[in-house]
C-alpha cells in the first residue's frame, strides 16, 4: 500500500462515517414525528366528541384551545376538526355546529 493511497483511504473513512451517520439521524428524526403523529392520532380518534355551537366572536383557535388536552397541542386538535367537519379554512361562523373531541376533564 502505497503513502497516497493510504490518506485517499484515510480521507474516504470520515466521509462515509458521517453520510451514514446523517441517513440514521434523519431516518430517527422522521421516524419520532411518525410516532408522535399515530399517537395524536390514535388519542384524537378515541376521544368521545361533543357538537358545539359557535357563537359570536369565537375562533377555530379559541374553541380548540378549550377542547386540547395534555397529549395534543392546539394546532393538532385545529387540523383534527377541519377534518372531522369538512373545514377548508380556520373560519367559522356564528351559527355554526362543529363537531370537537373531549380531551379535557
Amino acid at each position: 500500500m502505497t503513502a497516497q493511497s493510504l490518506r485517499e483511504q484515510t480521507i474516504e473513512t470520515p466521509v462515509h462515517f458521517w453520510f451514514v451517520a446523517a441517513i440514521v439521524g434523519i431516518v430517527f428524526v422522521l421516524g419520532t414525528g411518525v410516532a408522535h403523529d399515530l399517537r395524536v392520532s390514535a388519542v384524537l380518534s378515541g376521544a368521545p366528541q361533543e357538537e358545539v355551537l359557535v357563537t359570536a366572536g369565537e375562533s377555530l383557535w379559541a374553541i380548540a384551545e378549550r377542547h386540547t388536552g395534555d397529549d395534543v397541542a392546539v394546532p393538532e386538535v385545529v387540523r383534527w376538526v377541519m377534518e372531522e367537519n369538512g373545514l377548508d379554512s380556520c373560519v367559522i361562523q356564528p351559527g355554526d355546529r362543529i363537531v370537537l373531541p373531549v380531551l379535557t376533564s
